[in-house]
Order: C-alpha cells, then structure tokens, then sequence
C-alpha cells in the first residue's frame, strides 16, 4: 500500500515538473516573440490564475483558450518528441 501511495505521487510531482516547464516554455516563447514583433505582446499578468479553480483552462492568448484535454494532449506530444529524440541519442552513442 505505501509503495503505490509512493509510486502515485511521484507521478503527479512528475506531472507538475512537466506542467511547470511547459508553461515556462511558453512564457520562454511570448517573450521571443514580442521581442521580434509588435503583433505578439508578452502578458501583463500571470497566464495561469491559481486562485481561479472554478476555471479549468489556461488562457494563452486573449483570444484562445485551452482546456485540459487539449493541454494534456500538447504535453503528450511534446514528451512522444522527447522519447523520439531521446531514443535518436541512444542510436548515435
């Protein structure tokens, strides 16, 4: 029982790791882009509202928003990406 209690947090400290970094990328991202374009505006406040938890999603842009699904599916795809090139490395070494 406390092996799967152990197992089950380190996946979700795991989970924030990954949220914590891609949306740190995607600060990373608005900030590249405001650099070279006035179009792109870098946020004037946090994107992520942790005091709203009635509000699932994150907006990204003032005009799109995000839902869970959608979120979990840009973070699967980055991590598929990450194994793909991870496993690139391996070959070459």
């Amino acid at each position: 029982m406390m092996i799967e209690l152990y197992v089950e947090r380190q996946k979700f400290e795991g989970k924030k790791i990954e949220y914590a970094a891609w949306l740190n990328g995607l600060y990373v991202m608005r900030a590249i882009g405001s650099a070279f374009s006035k179009k792109v505006k870098y946020p004037n406040k946090p994107i992520v509202n942790e005091d709203d938890e009635e509000n699932e999603s994150v907006v990204v842009d003032e005009t799109i928003e995000y839902t869970d699904e959608e979120l979990a599916a840009m973070r699967s795809q980055a991590m598929e990406a990450l194994r793909k090139n991870l496993r690139k490395r391996k070959k070459v070494e």
